[in-house]
């Protein structure tokens, strides 16, 4: 019995995508997400949260649940020695500036965020999506095709099929 749960434990790795080793010490999370070659939404979905060494102070995390430009200000004033740090910065930023409809200037602090790869998965999978709604709206089709590519890679099978029609008609409209 406990030797069919490992096999099939094995398989579930295999076909999610998620290459672990199963023996090695994970000290970080930044380590954990390591093992997920390629880097895929249901690997980085499974890797534990652990305890950031880098803690936003009280008034960074109360700009981050409002949305208005002085929560940019105190986002932007906050400073994080941490790679996890400064992708919640910039990801907190980014998406303070998206939800203000300051399209433009979300675009430089979601791509950073995403390109660190440190993000928890869900703010990984937002800011992809917005990227996506950034491109679409001024009709930059290339950044757009490329930005939808991007978040079906991530995310796989359990990609919201909308982003693939939508890529089937860019394509066929090239």
């Amino acid at each position: 019995m406990k030797s069919g749960i490992l096999v099939l434990a094995g398989a579930v790795l295999l076909l999610g995508g998620c290459q672990s080793t199963p023996n090695a010490p994970v000290s970080s999370r930044h380590a954990a997400l390591e093992n997920c070659k390629p880097f895929r939404y249901s690997c980085h979905n499974s890797v534990p949260l652990v305890v950031a060494t880098w803690k936003p102070s009280p008034a960074a995390l109360a700009a981050s649940q409002s949305i208005s430009p002085a929560s940019i200000a105190i986002l932007q004033a906050e400073r994080s020695d941490s790679s996890d740090g400064r992708a919640w910065l910039e990801f907190q930023i980014g998406r303070q500036y998206f939800e203000q409809g300051q399209l433009v200037a979300s675009v430089s602090y979601l791509t950073s965020a995403t390109k660190s790869q440190v993000l928890d998965s869900l703010e990984h999978k937002v800011a992809l999506k917005m990227l996506i709604g950034v491109f679409t709206e001024y009709h930059q089709t290339e950044k757009a095709r490329e930005a939808i590519e991007n978040y079906l890679a991530y995310m796989g099978d359990e990609a919201e099929p909308v982003y693939v029609d939508l890529l089937k008609v860019m394509k066929t409209a090239k």
